[in-house]
């Protein structure tokens, strides 16, 4: 009877389509919208579920993706023989916990509207990589996962760059409390576009500004290409730095029921080649690093603590193989994030089963196809010979500089903001 009332409810939620050589299942399962789509002929056996970047606006992810970017992905990796599947999710925003348990869900799913595939592999793309990093420790379904354009790392990671952004900021141009909250404990209904927009885009736009925006950008590390200008010109990576400093942090603090930034052991450096070009600018960066440095007494409570390490922090205990991808442009959330990730991993010893690669693609998650490809070849070779691939672009058969895989400098994996 069990079996009987699940097969009406598949029936309910799912309908079957043939489009570009595929078989295609979409409904809402959960609450949430999905896309499975199978190769109508020599499926290799793979499946591989896509854990989709954040979104805070329901109209602009209506429907599931089952690959990044949608068709032109799904078609692609369906040419090569993959079974794709896909969830929106439960809801908008942060979503990790929603999207973890949306796609064990819609594992099993697959099962009973296809088979059970012979290896399951979760590729997850910047607020994605934080489920991939997770499931990899917690959740005894997947056979490999691949992060790619992380912002893991630990709590040090992103929410602590978010921290020195804000705290930045606040220190030269002032946070107007008043209205959008402490820098450290923003109001929970802010809105960038409605609040946070007006007052920033008028400095943004401000020439005489332009030495406290390089303050910040070389304070944390970020690259020029793109800080202030992008395509489309009007969304520049600090504007989106500040939505989510702003925004996104407030959303997330409605989830840790507490605000989450904190300074209280951090160190504000800058080389002495970064003062001169900002002293250049007008700018007196020994002095405004004094007094941040002096300011650094924030810390987070413990509720909140809990919440960053469950929902941020992976511990690096991996029981599967982690292949994680990034560009050494990412202008958002630049390589230096890998290396938290590598320390986390270190500290629990599972160095065997971690492989870091990156690319030079300019933009955050901007893999072309062949990139992705590659990624999916080399863990399915790991998980076949139980050799971990060559990450070398020098010397890989898998990651070839041809497809624009790269050896980063050191100086780009140097993580910006030092402890007391």
């Amino acid at each position: 009877m069990k079996k009987i009332l699940l097969a009406i409810c598949i029936l309910l939620v799912a309908s079957t389509s043939f489009v570009y050589g595929s078989q295609d299942f979409t409904g809402v399962l959960n609450g949430a919208s999905y896309k499975i789509r199978v190769p109508d002929k020599d499926w290799n056996g793979t499946l591989v579920f896509y854990a989709h970047q954040y979104y805070n606006d329901p109209a602009s992810y209506a429907q599931a993706e089952a690959a990044p970017g949608g068709a032109p992905m799904e078609d692609f990796l369906l040419s090569h023989g993959y079974a794709l599947a896909g969830s929106t999710f439960r809801g908008t925003g942060w979503q990790v916990k929603e999207g973890t348990n949306d796609l064990i869900a819609l594992s099993g799913l697959f099962n009973d509207l296809v088979g059970k595939p012979a290896k399951r592999i979760l590729v997850g793309y910047s607020m994605g990589s934080l489920i991939a990093l997770k499931s990899a420790e917690e959740v005894p379904l997947y056979d490999g996962v691949i992060p790619m354009c992380s912002l893991a790392g630990t709590l040090s990671g992103a929410v602590e760059r978010e921290s020195a952004f804000a705290f930045a900021y606040d220190t030269v141009f002032g946070w107007p409390s008043a209205d959008w909250g402490p820098w450290y404990d923003v109001r929970d209904d802010l809105t960038f576009y409605g609040d946070v927009l007006p007052t920033f885009m008028g400095q943004l736009m401000d020439p005489s500004n332009i030495g406290k925006f390089e303050f910040i950008r070389r304070l944390l590390k970020l690259p020029e290409e793109g800080f202030y200008a992008a395509d489309p010109p009007q969304y520049p990576a600090v504007f989106w730095l500040m939505a989510a400093t702003t925004e996104v942090r407030a959303e997330v603090e409605r989830r840790a029921k507490g605000p989450i930034y904190a300074n209280a052991d951090h160190v504000y450096l800058l080389t002495q080649s970064d003062k001169n070009v900002l002293l250049s600018l007008g700018i007196d960066a020994d002095w405004l690093l004094e007094s941040m440095n002096a300011g650094a007494t924030i810390s987070i409570r413990n509720p909140q603590t809990q919440y960053g390490e469950k929902y941020f922090d992976p511990t690096g205990d991996l029981r599967i193989p982690v292949l994680t991808v990034h560009s050494i442009k990412d202008q958002l959330y630049p390589a230096h994030f890998e290396t938290q990730l590598l320390k986390k991993v270190q500290s629990a010893s599972r160095e065997d089963l971690f492989l870091q690669t990156y690319t030079e693609d300019f933009g955050h998650c901007t893999f072309t196809q062949e990139q992705l490809l590659a990624a999916i070849r080399a863990m399915e070779s790991w998980l076949e010979t139980g050799e971990k691939p060559d990450g070398n672009p020098n010397t890989s058969g898998f990651f070839p500089a041809s497809k624009g895989f790269v050896a980063p400098s050191p100086d780009l994996l140097v993580w910006p903001i030092g402890k007391k």
